[in-house]
């Protein structure tokens, strides 16, 4: 990025990214030195997390031309997208929360079709959600209970899942879910699965069958370990006998 496009890199409304990356960091618009813009690159989204200079939540103001145009993106395709701010984020966790101890109280989750994109969502409860379309792009899901949850269709492009318990949820088989990032556990649960339905399309090779077999679900006994291909045995043919015996 040139050090020209700082100015409109800190005006929402002509660049629409509130905020940038400059190695490991995030940084909002307003901290970003002009020195720096040679390194800075477009992070993809920012609003809806904090910036690791001056710790402000960047939404509302800075995340206005996202809005508008993710909202003219869904008025288009004929989605709707909704827009969830933190204060509103942190009621529908708290009330799920309720839910999930006495479904009599508190309410399911319904974050399906919400843009929370860049959201901090570390260590969350969010078993049995409804995640169905959502938008969870560069969203930190550390530690997230996700045990049940539906997650049919959502957008994981550069999510943060390591540590996150995907039990018996719905992992969307699609496009969103390139660039995720996951852990040990969460690579052998979905290898795992991938090479059961691969069968003999696709056996793993032995350093991949040592990898999947240390699958928690495996050592337990509850997912069948991956065993070497059988050999097949070689071909013998019979003996050519002539006519006349000999």
């Amino acid at each position: 990025m040139k050090a020209s496009d700082l100015a409109s890199i800190r005006n929402p409304e002509i660049s629409g990214y509130p905020g940038i990356q400059i190695g490991a960091e995030y940084v909002c618009a307003d901290c970003l030195q002009e020195d720096e813009a040679e390194a800075a690159v477009f992070p993809g989204n920012f609003w809806g997390s904090t910036c690791d200079r001056c710790g402000r939540y960047v939404d509302s103001g800075m995340a206005a031309a996202y809005r508008q145009e993710d909202a003219a993106a869904a008025a288009r395709s004929g989605v709707p997208v909704e827009f969830l701010g933190a204060g509103e984020l942190k009621e529908t966790l708290e009330k799920h929360l309720q839910w999930l101890g006495n479904p009599a109280e508190g309410a399911r989750a319904d974050l399906s079709r919400t843009n929370l994109r860049g959201a901090d969502l570390t260590g969350a409860d969010l078993r049995g959600a409804n995640l169905t379309g959502a938008d969870l792009r560069w969203a930190d899901l550390t530690g997230t209970d996700l045990r049940g949850a539906d997650l049919l269709g959502a957008d994981l492009v550069g999510a943060d899942l390591r540590g996150a318990d995907l039990d018996f949820s719905a992992w969307p088989l699609w496009c969103g879910s390139v660039g995720v990032v996951v852990d040990e556990r969460i690579a052998r649960q979905l290898l795992a699965h991938a090479f059961s339905v691969a069968g003999e399309f696709c056996r793993p090779t032995p350093r991949q069958r040592e990898f999947l077999n240390e699958f928690d679900r495996i050592t337990s006994g509850e997912f069948p370990r991956f065993a070497p291909a059988p050999r097949k045995e070689k071909f013998s043919p019979e003996p050519r006998v002539s006519k006349s015996g000999i």
